[in-house]
């Protein structure tokens, strides 16, 4: 995982958290992806980005997605792409402003 954050946030203070993928990696079709929320968000993005930074796919969020001190969990459906390492960006609008968090996702075929 990588730093997340609100740029000039002090630390500690980022609402989200724990962001990663299970199975990972994952030789189905499909990868649960987990992140915390520290608070209550007005957005929440999910997208897989392919090693060149091109989005591949992205992942829907359902509004319970954006209730703040719980785990959430959405499923990827990657069957249609190939065995590689993607990225997952999750992106959190909140009233603390935007922050972004990365995980490695790997796909076995």
């Amino acid at each position: 995982n990588f730093p997340t954050g609100a740029p000039g946030s002090e630390p500690g203070t980022s609402i989200l958290s724990q962001v990663y993928g299970y199975p990972n990696p994952s030789r189905s079709d499909f990868t649960q992806i987990h992140y915390r929320l520290e608070g209550p968000a007005r957005a929440v993005r999910l997208r897989i980005l392919d090693p060149a930074g091109n989005t591949v796919a992205e992942v829907p969020t359902r509004p319970i997605d954006l209730v703040g001190s719980a785990e959430h969990t959405v499923t990827w459906n990657h069957a249609s792409l190939a065995s590689g390492v993607y990225l997952c960006r999750v992106e959190v609008e909140s009233d603390r402003g935007t922050e972004v968090a990365f995980t490695k996702l790997a796909v076995i075929r």
